[in-house]
Parts: structure tokens; sequence; C-alpha cells
């Protein structure tokens, strides 16, 4: 078995107790079935350390948000880029992305416990719109458009908060941040090394497990 028992995550949690081994298990299943069709996992760009970055910051801004659905920024973040076909001009790929999803729904019942119905349908929506530049008043999609546009910073891009949905928090933080900085600034310093999918997938599983 694959869950380490003494470890710390990236935000300092012990190590995940065998009750949490199922949705490992889903979260780890979904993981395989996305690089069955992904086409530029070593990308520094847009490959597979880009979805860890994202999914590590969806977890982040899910700390702040209550309305944010921790399995599904997680979901986005394996999903979003996944169907990419090039690095640069790739129209289209979110909704790729969004078919890849409908795809596992179908044919991966195995799957679907990681997620409600509403989710799944939620996940494909936010794979299909988050290249578009839009926001959205749905937090639970937006949570998922932010996770990505933090990580802006990894082609050398300020993150521009008139293009966040789900950045409403007026909380400041210490050293007189705000969310939005406090979580942009979390993001420019991790996006070269972002958390295991392990840690991951475990702080995903104990963050409010009722919604899923």
């Amino acid at each position: 078995m694959w869950l380490r028992k003494t470890e710390k995550t990236f935000d300092n949690r012990p190590a995940p107790m065998p009750s949490t081994a199922s949705v490992f298990e889903l979260f780890e299943g979904l993981r395989q079935e996305v690089l069955r069709h992904a086409s530029l996992l070593d990308s520094p760009v847009h490959g597979e350390k880009h979805w860890r970055s994202v999914a590590q910051t969806g977890l982040r801004i899910a700390r702040h948000v209550p309305e944010a659905c921790p399995r599904l920024v997680v979901a986005f973040a394996l999903c979003h880029d996944a169907r990419r076909w090039d690095d640069s001009w790739d129209p289209e790929h979110g909704q790729r992305a969004a078919e890849m999803v409908d795809d596992i729904i179908t044919n991966r019942s195995d799957l679907l416990p990681l997620l409600s119905a509403e989710r799944w349908a939620l996940l494909r929506d936010a794979c299909a719109g988050h290249e578009k530049g839009t926001i959205t008043d749905n937090l639970m999609i937006g949570a998922c458009w932010d996770a990505d546009r933090f990580n802006l910073w990894r082609v050398g891009l300020e993150p521009d908060r008139a293009f966040f949905s789900s950045m409403k928090d007026a909380t400041i933080h210490r050293a007189g941040e705000t969310t939005f900085d406090l979580i942009s600034r979390q993001t420019r310093e991790s996006f070269n090394n972002p958390a295991s999918w392990e840690d991951i997938f475990y702080v995903a599983t104990i963050e409010r497990t009722t919604r899923t």
C-alpha cells in the first residue's frame, strides 16, 4: 500500500489513515485514466507538474471559499489541460477535456463515487470554460478557474484580480496581505515544486469530506 504513515503533507498535516484509502484509490484511478488521454505530460507549461500546482492552489482557495469543493478542484486540475495538443495556441482544448470527462462518466462507473452527479457535471463545465478568460458567479467553478489563473506566474505573468471569480474575501492576513495576495504569493513560491499527488489527494480527502 502506498499510503505513508509517518510523513507530513505539504501543509504539515499527519499522514493518511486507512479509512481514506478508498478515496485515494478513486483519485489515483482518475489520474491513471487521465494519463491515458494526455499528450503533453512532460511539458513545463501545461504538463503534469502544472496540474499538481493547480491542485495545490485550488486546495488553498478552498480554505478561504466555503462554496468551493476540494475534490472538485483537484479533479479539475487533473483534467483541464490533459487534452492539450500544443503549448501555445490550442483553441477548444477545454472542450476536448470536457469530452474526456463525459467519456469517464460513461465508461468508468467505478470512478463515479469520487464526486456527486452534480459535481461531475460542474467538472465538465469547468473544463470546457476554463480557457475562455471569463468569470463566473458559480464559485465551485470559479475556484477551479482561479486555481489555474494564479499559476500564470509560471509563464512570467502576474495574475490580474479582475479575471478572478472566487477571490471576494476581504480578510487581511499577516504582513497586510489580502487572501488574493496570500494565495498569489504562495503559488509564485511553489509552482516550480508543487506538492505530490499523494499529499494533494490526502488533503482533498480530509477537507470538508461531506462536500463531494
